[in-house]
């Protein structure tokens, strides 16, 4: 069933390429190797199109493409936290990167895709509040992360979702996605939209359960302003390829499973049509 459910999205993204001409990749884990995803360590020195990942050595993240843990009880990736104390925040897990990124298309960048949306499974290893911290974080990715996407546990050991983002004055600022659960599944998907000027690039989150129920909602200013005010990422103003993944601070040990990842650097008038593959990945699955 779950090739059922790639190949379907594989035939819809040929579609949707065709209507767009979009940048974009689908990844489940099933074909890969057992252990690191394949991909480069040490220096990430991939080039744009680049199908490897990139897997430091430096960072506290850790990963493996597992059995059984998956969709459907397929191949999933683990990511966890290894215990260095190093928080990563640099270098962490990264996918392939695009063929062509989306950004301004203004200079420096001059992207012809204005829209980079990413879709994915999502869910915790632990079934009940951990002791401790717990952030599992999805950004986007160019030369360096631009957005992010925390889980963790509220003040009480919920857990919730934590969108950051940073306000014209480049502060930062966060949005919160309430009413999930330790242990289930959850398709999470991203839209991050550019404009050409300042203050004005946005991410919107969406979260859905396992039978496709929007369960929250959420929309923050990227962190453009944090590189134009403040030196954040050495100042630069980049386009996004990639999505990162990192478990910062907390427990040493596994904390979430990721599957059926697909994202895309695209025109805006693609976007609807992204997010028609994740809702036909739902369907699917469903009926499963």
């Amino acid at each position: 069933m779950k090739r059922l459910i790639i190949t379907a999205l594989v035939s819809a993204a040929a579609g949707t390429a065709a209507l767009a001409a979009p940048s974009s990749n689908v990844i489940n884990f099933d074909s890969m190797s057992l252990g690191n995803p394949p991909g480069v360590g040490g220096a990430d020195i991939r080039v744009p199109g680049d199908s490897n990942w990139y897997n430091p050595s430096n960072s506290s993240t850790q990963q493996a493409v597992t059995a059984g843990v998956g969709l459907l009880g397929t191949n999933g990736l683990v990511v966890g936290n290894n215990g260095s104390g190093n928080d990563g925040v640099i270098d962490n897990l990264r996918t392939p990167r695009l063929l062509t990124d989306a950004g301004e298309s203004v200079a420096p960048v001059n992207s012809t895709n204005n829209v980079f949306q990413w879709s994915l499974w999502f869910r915790t290893i632990p079934t009940s509040s951990p002791a401790g911290t717990f952030r599992f974080r999805v950004e986007s990715y160019g030369p360096d992360r631009t957005t992010f996407l925390g889980f963790q546990k509220d003040g009480t050991g919920n857990l919730i979702a934590r969108a950051f983002g940073m306000d014209s004055g480049a502060n930062f600022v966060s949005q919160d996605i309430t009413g999930l659960n330790w242990g289930d599944w959850y398709r999470v998907v991203g839209t991050l939209t550019f404009a050409d000027g300042v203050a004005n690039d946005s991410i919107s989150y969406s979260i859905f359960d396992s039978i496709n129920g929007l369960v929250g909602s959420a929309i923050t200013p990227s962190w453009e302003e944090g590189a134009r005010q403040s030196g954040f990422n050495g100042g630069n103003i980049f386009g996004v390829d990639a999505l990162q993944f990192h478990s910062r601070g907390g427990f040493a040990g596994d904390h979430a499973i990721v599957d059926d990842i697909s994202y895309a650097a695209i025109p805006a008038p693609g976007a609807a049509a992204l997010l028609g593959l994740s809702g036909l990945m739902a369907a699917r699955r469903r009926r499963a």
